[in-house]
C-alpha cells in the first residue's frame, strides 16, 4: 500500500497538468455490491498529499466513492481485464445521493461557490440531476448537467450556468493558484444568488 501510494505521490509531483491524480484501491467484494461507505486498500488524493501517507490508511473508508463506480458503469472503458458490468455492480440510489451530500453541503456552506465558482456550479447542477430523477443515469459529466439545468432552472440562473460552462470547456492555459476561478472574475452576487436558490432546492428535495 505504501508503495502505491508513494509511488502515485510522484506522478502527481511530475505530472504535465495543473489538474490533481486521484486514484483507489479496491477490493472485488466492495464493488461488486457497491459497498457505501466502501471499504478501501489505497486512496490517493491531492487534497491529502499534505498529511501523508499514514493518515489516508486509518480508517480505509470512504463516503466519496460509490459515485466513481456508478460513473465507470456508465461511461467507463475497460482497457484490460473482466468487463466493467462483472466488477462494478449497480448503485443504490440513496446511497447515490448520501454520497455526494457532503460536496454538496460544502459548495453550500459560507460562501464557498465563491472560493470555486465553476466547480460548484456545475456539481449543484449534476447534484440537481440525481435529486429530480429524471434518467436512470446518475453520473453525468458536468458538462451534460449544466446543458440540461439550463432548460429547467429559472432564467435568472441562466448567465451564472452558462458562464461556469465557459469556463469549464475554455482551453485557456492558467496558474495552478488561478484554477479554481479559471483565471475569471466573477458576479459574487450573481454566485451567491444561486447558491441560495440550491438551498431551497434542497430543502425540498
Amino acid at each position: 500500500r505504501r508503495e502505491y501510494w508513494l509511488r502515485c505521490a510522484e506522478l502527481h509531483a511530475s505530472r504535465p497538468i495543473i489538474g490533481g491524480l486521484e486514484s483507489a484501491v479496491v477490493r472485488l467484494s466492495a464493488t461488486l455490491s457497491a459497498q457505501h461507505p466502501t471499504p478501501y486498500e489505497v486512496l490517493f488524493s491531492e487534497s491529502r498529499l499534505i498529511d501523508g501517507y499514514d493518515s489516508v490508511t486509518q480508517s480505509r473508508m470512504s463516503r466519496d466513492l460509490v459515485p466513481y463506480f456508478q460513473a465507470i458503469r456508465e461511461r467507463g472503458i475497460c482497457l484490460r481485464g473482466r468487463p466493467l458490468q462483472d466488477v462494478f455492480g449497480p448503485v443504490d440510489y440513496l446511497d447515490f445521493r448520501d454520497s455526494i451530500s457532503d460536496d454538496v453541503d460544502w459548495i453550500l456552506e459560507a460562501e464557498n461557490i465563491v472560493e470555486s465558482p465553476f466547480y460548484g456550479v456545475l456539481n449543484l447542477c449534476r447534484s440537481l440531476w440525481v435529486w429530480s430523477e429524471h434518467s436512470p443515469r446518475l453520473a453525468p459529466s458536468k458538462e451534460e448537467a449544466g446543458e440540461w439545468a439550463l432548460g429547467v432552472l429559472p432564467t435568472s440562473q441562466s448567465d451564472v450556468v452558462m458562464e461556469a460552462l465557459d469556463a469549464y470547456r475554455s482551453s485557456s492555459r492558467v496558474s495552478p493558484e488561478d484554477r479554481k476561478t479559471a483565471g475569471r472574475e466573477w458576479d459574487r452576487s450573481a454566485l451567491l444568488r444561486f447558491r441560495d436558490h440550491f438551498r431551497g432546492v434542497r430543502e425540498s428535495s
